[in-house]
């Protein structure tokens, strides 16, 4: 497992490179265990303000807080990037402080300190989303082609593609081509497992989210989890047919009304022969 081969064997591993797939594999498991671990402190120790972490979690991010930042250093190096602009993130730490500042001064009446400490929490906000924003933006970027001053690039081998092996080797592999069959079976796994997600949430947590209501914590969570490959194999999709990724932009409001049919009929069409811009034709059979 890729989580557990980076914690093993590239703990404090600040130098060298990492793909995409090695990097959001690992990122994936890492934000799962952070929210059993948050789930986990508030069963036992009840219910903790926003800005407080249990003692679970304490001890998963003491641990885990080394092997994240080696591999974002890592992934930044794999785009020719120095890994100091994980720095981009440290708004966060202000931006919690504030906060709580803010909510302590209101508790008490003190208004207009709580309106300073609201204001200063409302600023660094801002710069920690940009700065998340932009590092986003870096680790979804391919790698260089070729050796860079980091090193050479990291390569994972190709292989035939089903709704698990595209989670686990094509995460974020927005690079290439995909066949109708490829694509199909993933979005066929991808509606079982998002109705027994939904399901789930029905069962457990009825009261608090309507027994009609299918987008609770697991929905969101396999959302999350799984927007990134999502994406990453419709763009492969639409380059097996020779278009842009970018038309998946088709699905972004007002113009869903009709994009998703234009990408439906784009997501049917049989694969171009032989090579194309993208690359060569996919290895699985139509």
């Amino acid at each position: 497992m890729m989580f557990l081969q980076v914690m093993r064997m590239k703990y404090d591993q600040f130098g060298g490179r990492a793909g995409r797939r090695e990097f959001w594999l690992f990122m994936l498991v890492h934000f799962l265990l952070s929210v059993v671990a948050g789930v986990v402190d508030r069963l036992i120790f009840g219910e903790l303000d926003w800005y407080q972490p249990g003692a679970i979690s304490s001890i998963y991010w003491s641990i885990s807080i080394v092997p994240v930042l080696a591999l974002g250093a890592r992934r930044l190096h794999d785009t020719g990037r120095t890994g100091w602009f994980q720095t981009l993130v440290v708004f966060w730490i202000p931006t919690a402080i504030f906060g709580a500042f803010a909510g302590g001064f209101a508790e008490v009446g003190a208004i207009s300190e709580a309106a300073v400490s609201g204001t200063l929490a409302l600023v660094f906000f801002v710069a920690a989303l940009v700065g998340t924003l932009i590092l986003f933006i870096f680790a979804v970027l391919p790698g260089d082609e070729d050796a860079n001053q980091y090193g050479m690039p990291d390569v994972a081998p190709e292989r035939p593609a089903v709704y698990w092996t595209v989670l686990t080797t094509r995460y974020a592999a927005f690079a290439g081509r995909a066949g109708r069959k490829e694509y199909w079976l993933y979005i066929l796994a991808s509606v079982m497992v998002g109705g027994v997600a939904g399901a789930l949430d029905q069962w457990w947590f009825p009261s608090l989210f309507g027994e009609d209501n299918s987008n609770g914590p697991i929905a969101l969570i396999l959302f999350l989890a799984t927007l990134i490959p999502w994406l990453a194999i419709g763009a492969r999709r639409l380059h097996d047919t020779g278009r842009s990724g970018l038309w998946q932009l088709l699905l972004i409001p007002p113009v869903i009304l009709v994009g998703w049919i234009v990408l439906l009929v784009f997501f049917v069409m049989p694969s171009q022969e032989g090579e194309n811009k993208h690359g060569a034709p996919p290895i699985t059979p139509e």
